[in-house]
């Protein structure tokens, strides 16, 4: 072949339409129209693409992304997200093979791209100041209202991971929550309800 052609290595044909793919390594996550969401390997020593494992549902997708190595999140057109993880530690090979849902949001909004970044720059100094717990010294004063805790709950920025853009202009922002900003949030959202 020429050097200017593309020329196909290998091919997967198990999908009624993939309309979103994403990469990352050697994996492959496929949103399918009606077929929700498959996890592709691509073994570079027999030139192949195998499935290793799918989400059962049938979600028509509108967008597909992943979070790290092991959860991947789709949108679906009832304007839900929801996120799936290999089940990797599973007994069986069928278990192995299905993608477990992890969480579940309606966003209500029609989701038609994810991307990896941030909206604002992230602060170098900011990051250098995390200990291992994720958590930043606090910059807030002391007083008899807020402890100690929930000084640091405050202080910690959650850390962006991934970006989504909808059919209605709306700009998202996905980020991961430290266990304390998560509870924080938790009892709000029930202080709230009640």
């Amino acid at each position: 072949p020429d050097q200017s052609e593309l020329v196909a290595k290998c091919s997967h044909n198990e999908h009624i339409l993939v309309l979103y793919i994403q990469s990352r390594g050697d994996f492959i996550v496929v949103g399918d129209l009606m077929k929700s969401v498959s996890l592709l390997v691509f073994r570079a020593l027999d030139d192949s693409i195998e499935e290793i494992a799918r989400d059962y549902n049938a979600n028509w997708m509108t967008s597909v992304g992943i979070l790290d190595d092991d959860t991947y999140i789709g949108a679906e057109t009832n304007m839900n997200l929801f996120t799936v993880q290999k089940n990797s530690e599973a007994q069986t090979e069928e278990a192995r093979h299905m993608l477990r849902v992890a969480g579940e949001y309606h966003l209500g909004e029609y989701i038609n791209k994810f991307q990896h970044g941030s909206l604002v720059m992230q602060d170098s100094q900011q990051e250098s100041k995390r200990d291992e717990t994720g958590l930043v010294e606090s910059t807030l004063e002391n007083s008899d209202a807020v402890s100690e805790s929930l000084q640091a709950i405050l202080s910690s920025a959650p850390k962006p991971q991934m970006l989504f853009g909808t059919v209605n202009g709306v700009i998202g922002v996905i980020a991961s929550l430290t266990e304390g900003q998560y509870k924080l949030l938790k009892r709000l959202e029930q202080a709230l309800s009640e």
